[in-house]
C-alpha cells in the first residue's frame, strides 16, 4: 500500500500544507539541488538576471490577480494549486503569492549565477503557463 499514487499524493498534500508554502518552496528547491556551494554573499545580477527577475515577478503577479479573481467567483472555477486547496479566501491566496514572489526572489538571490538563471527561467515558464491556462478559460484579473 505504500506504494500507491494516491497515497503518497496524500501524503505530499499534508506535508506541503502543514509545512506551508515557503517552507515547502525551500525544501523543494534544496532537495531538486539547484543549491550549488559558493559564498555567504550573493553575486551581483546581471542584466539577464534582472529580465528573468522582472519576468518572474510579472509572471507570479498575474496570476496572483487570476488567482485572487478564482477566490471570489468560487461557483464558477476550482483552484488547481494543492497547497492552496480548490476554494481559497483571498487571503489566503495573498498570504501564498506575496510568500512566493519574496521567497522566489530570495533564493534567486542566493543561487550562482548559472542556477539563478535555470530558476527563474523554470518559474516563468510554469507561471506563464497556468495565466495562458487561466485566460483561455475565462479567468480574469482582480487586485
Amino acid at each position: 500500500m505504500k506504494n500507491h499514487p494516491f497515497v503518497q499524493r496524500s501524503a505530499l498534500t499534508a506535508f506541503y500544507a502543514a509545512m506551508g508554502a515557503f517552507t515547502a518552496f525551500l525544501i523543494t528547491v534544496l532537495v531538486l539541488g539547484f543549491v550549488t556551494t559558493r559564498d555567504v554573499y550573493a553575486e551581483s545580477w546581471d542584466g539577464v538576471d534582472t529580465f528573468l527577475g522582472v519576468t518572474t515577478t510579472a509572471a507570479l503577479v498575474a496570476d496572483w490577480g487570476q488567482t485572487r479573481y478564482m477566490a471570489q467567483h468560487p461557483a464558477e472555477f476550482k483552484e488547481k494549486n494543492r497547497i492552496l486547496g480548490e476554494h481559497p479566501s483571498v487571503g489566503r491566496v495573498n498570504v501564498y503569492f506575496a510568500t512566493y514572489v519574496i521567497g522566489a526572489l530570495l533564493v534567486a538571490d542566493w543561487l550562482a549565477p548559472d542556477n539563478r538563471k535555470l530558476f527563474l527561467c523554470v518559474i516563468s515558464v510554469v507561471e506563464l503557463s497556468a495565466v495562458r491556462h487561466n485566460r483561455s478559460i475565462g479567468v480574469k484579473f482582480s487586485f
